[in-house]
């Protein structure tokens, strides 16, 4: 008995190190905030009694933790701490302390546009509206971060000369008014994308809209004039069929008197390949917005005037028409 018990002292007395990569958990309110900058694991080295290291290492039953509770918005630095390791036991953490932002919560419900690149489709084809099997999502994270969101996007890579329909389970991102992805979370975070590529040989004539692309200069009305009234449209029957018109963008920005401007014609319809001519001319003419109001007083005096003259006329004709009356009852009479 006597070896027995030195023998069970000395793996007592052994020691032993344990060291593994484990999960980092973050003790906050996770309603109503956020917390950024923390690492998802941490490196743990225990070391002690070969019997107390190996019991821990069988078990697994420990945590890492930081301690978030009682902490304001805004950045913090803070020491890791653990539970569930003996006091006996040497603990090592790598990194031992982290440095966090802490931010109010904000959950936003956004709509989800597919991305892709045209230029990859092969000619004489062309893509049409791309479908989503989720069109919106849920989008939660720091209150900053949600409202800088431009766009909630999945991008689909077309490989090169694509010729038919493509479908891919994509990612979904938000990213900022830079094209800047941003550190929120998106459920769902994928979806199903569906681009068809349909042959683009179908050929349409269509009359041109000229509008406006802006407001231009504060004060002058804007008015276009084009001796091409209309242009030859390719692309897909199904891109055709939807469209009567063609609208052509005037950009007025700056512009204070009457010009020309050569306009190149960019279709935004999806499943449009080819515009001819491809550019026209356009006369742009400039007033000013009080020249316009005096012309309409001035039709509008006109009319008052031409009314008035009217009515005198009836009038006099009703007075004469009267004496007219009353000199044939006279003669009657008499």
């Amino acid at each position: 008995m006597e070896v027995n018990k030195s023998a069970f002292r000395s793996v007592l007395k052994t020691n032993k190190t344990f060291e593994v990569t484990t999960n980092l958990k973050l003790n906050y309110d996770d309603e109503r905030y956020v917390v950024q900058d923390a690492p998802e694991t941490v490196k743990l080295k225990v070391t002690g009694s070969s019997a107390l290291v190996t019991a821990m290492h069988n078990t697994q039953n420990f945590t890492v933790y930081a301690d978030l509770n009682n902490l304001s918005v805004g950045k913090h630095t803070v020491k890791l701490k653990t539970s569930g390791i003996s006091r006996e036991l040497s603990v090592d953490l790598n990194p031992d302390k982290i440095t966090v932002k802490i931010s109010r919560k904000a959950i936003k419900k956004m709509q989800v546009q597919a991305r892709f690149d045209s230029n990859q489709v092969a000619d004489g084809y062309a893509a049409g509206i791309a479908t989503l099997s989720r069109k919106s999502v849920t989008v939660t994270g720091a209150k900053s971060d949600v409202k800088n969101i431009a766009n909630v996007v999945a991008d689909v890579n077309l490989p090169d000369n694509t010729r038919t329909t493509v479908t891919r389970t994509v990612d979904i991102v938000a990213l900022d008014k830079r094209g800047q992805v941003l550190p929120v979370e998106i459920s769902p975070s994928q979806t199903t994308v569906t681009v068809p590529i349909e042959a683009a040989t179908i050929t349409k004539k269509l009359p041109l809209k000229l509008v406006a692309s802006d407001d231009g200069v504060s004060g002058k009305n804007y008015s276009f004039s084009s001796e091409t009234t209309s242009v030859m449209v390719t692309g897909t029957k199904a891109a055709l069929d939807k469209i009567n018109s063609l609208r052509v963008p005037i950009s007025v920005a700056g512009i204070t008197s009457s010009t020309s401007q050569s306009v190149r014609i960019n279709p935004s319809q999806s499943g449009i390949t080819a515009v001819s001519p491809a550019s026209i001319e356009v006369e742009i003419y400039v007033t000013n917005s009080s020249e316009t109001a005096s012309s309409s007083n001035t039709e509008t005096s006109s009319a008052v005037t031409q009314s008035s003259n009217t009515s005198k006329q009836v009038s006099s004709e009703s007075s004469e028409e009267a004496e007219e009356v009353t000199s044939q009852s006279s003669r009657e009479l008499e």
